[in-house]
């Protein structure tokens, strides 16, 4: 697994408890990416500070240019969740939404 850049998302919050690239790295998180059996390509995250967060990855389609997001398992600090992109999309950017 290779450790995300800090920043990978311009925006530093996207929505209420939501933080991503250098503001959840600042905020306890750090990101990695992971590709998966078929070819999927997705961000692993792991948060510190006490309480749960889920993993958000924000991923383009290379077919049609369509940009998304998908979000991982509610995980205690920690732990670890990990957020997949579609087969055939590209990881974007990654970040942490406190829950």
């Amino acid at each position: 697994m290779t450790k995300l850049l800090a920043g990978a998302v311009a925006a530093a919050v996207l929505a209420t408890g939501v933080v991503s690239g250098q503001a959840a790295a600042s905020a306890g998180c750090q990101g990695q990416h992971v590709t998966g059996s078929q070819g999927h390509r997705g961000v692993s995250v792991s948060c510190a500070n006490g309480g749960f967060f889920v993993a958000m990855v924000h991923c383009k389609r290379r077919d049609n240019g369509v940009t998304y997001a998908h979000y991982g398992p509610r995980t205690p600090d920690g732990g670890w969740s990990t957020a997949w992109c579609d087969l055939g999309a590209d990881v974007l950017g990654w970040g942490a939404n406190r829950a």
